[in-house]
């Protein structure tokens, strides 16, 4: 048991320094940095933020959506939106979230960017369920599944997988369930 709580704890601490890594290599850039590279790595710093701080993650999603918005690059606001989502998703503001992963969802369909329309999509269906709406969240999950196969990523079609396991569950629906689990 001893073991297993320093493996957890070390576990822990190599992920906390390999964050503080990353945001400390894009804060050091930010201030030099100019057009699409600056508005990525506020993207980045965004999305490095999202479950510490989430209103810093915010601030720089907001920034980078202004940024994308007024050099009209389309793909750098699509993720910036999509952050910017997340970090509202994980606060449990679900309806706010909604205001920034659709019209995420709707650029990465615009220019084509399947595996991003993807993960938008999944994150769409951990929305809608948590808001209690299990049909569209399966929709969105379906509709993920289906990209993710259709580009092979394993990981990520275990991802979606799961989510659906997850919301058929909720439903009480074990057969389909034990299925999906067993996939």
């Amino acid at each position: 048991m001893r073991a297993l709580f320093i493996f957890i704890l070390l576990a822990f601490a190599s992920f906390s320094f390999a964050q503080t890594n990353a945001i400390d290599s894009l804060q050091t850039a930010l201030p030099s940095a100019k057009g699409a590279d600056r508005i990525q790595i506020l993207i980045d710093l965004c999305w490095e933020y999202r479950f510490t701080n989430a209103d810093s993650a915010r601030a720089y999603g907001v920034d980078a959506l202004k940024l994308a918005r007024n050099a009209e690059l389309q793909s750098l606001e699509g993720d910036a939106l999509h952050n910017i989502g997340i970090t509202l998703e994980a606060q449990g503001n679900y309806h706010e979230a909604l205001v920034y992963e659709l019209p995420a969802l709707e650029i990465r369909k615009k220019i084509g960017d399947d595996f991003k329309t993807a993960n938008t999509l999944n994150n769409l269906g951990i929305i809608f369920d948590e808001m209690g709406d299990p049909k569209r969240a399966l929709e969105n999950y379906y509709e993920a599944r289906k990209i993710y196969e259709r580009l092979g990523d394993k990981s990520k079609i275990a991802m979606v997988i799961s989510n659906i396991g997850i919301v058929l569950k909720e439903q009480r629906e074990y057969k389909k369930v034990i299925g999906y689990y067993h996939e």
